[in-house]
């Protein structure tokens, strides 16, 4: 593995997020659905992988009394704020809590076999119906689509090539890891002081 391959695979986990990722994935996934919905939802349909499934459905959501990935699913597609990418539960507001404890109760979650990250929302209002889907990283839009119109699909290769690395790193000993850092030089990882100063 080359060090460059190393810092690319760093600054693309290493993201500014607020919250456990799991739920704020995916409440992004919803709120890029929303995005494309003007009507009020009615019912939501989420397809999650076992990680995505364990470690959120007991995580809180900042700014917010309840945990779980029911209420990240809906304060996500009420926010419709993708942009913020990981850190989109700054913009909850007391509004946002109500409507999602009416929200709720229709929403359903399915577990799926997927054994990398792996996120499907389905909205759904009186007219429309959209569908987004996160695979292999927490931000990763790999599909979107509304009314079985196709409006974003990225192919396998295109995806990112993040797995081939961290199946690369999963074969490498701790001490050939340690190497790899030590050849590393302070200024290519003085940007995981930012993630350190954050997090502090």
């Amino acid at each position: 593995m080359r060090k460059e391959e190393l810092i690319n695979l760093l600054k693309k986990d290493v993201v500014p997020a607020l919250g456990c990722t799991e739920p704020v994935c995916v409440a992004l996934c919803a709120a890029y659905a929303s995005k494309q919905l003007n009507n009020p939802i009615n019912k939501i349909e989420l397809d999650v992988n076992k990680g995505i499934y364990k470690n959120g459905m007991s995580a809180g959501i900042p700014h917010c009394e309840y945990v779980g990935l029911e209420y990240a699913v809906s304060i996500g597609a009420l926010l419709k704020n993708p942009e913020k990418q990981l850190t989109l539960f700054e913009d909850i507001e007391p509004d946002t809590i109500t409507y999602a404890e009416l929200l709720g109760p229709h929403v359903s979650i399915t577990i799926n076999d997927s054994a990398s990250i792996h996120v499907k929302c389905t909205l759904y209002t009186s007219n429309d119906t959209v569908t987004c889907m996160i695979k292999e990283a927490h931000t990763n839009i790999v599909y979107l689509e509304k009314n079985g119109i196709v409006l974003e699909e990225k192919t396998t290769q295109e995806t990112n090539n993040t797995p081939t690395v961290i199946d690369e790193l999963k074969e490498m000993k701790i001490s050939d890891i340690c190497s790899l850092v030590d050849s590393m030089t302070v200024d290519k990882l003085e940007f995981l002081l930012d993630g350190i100063e954050m997090n502090n």
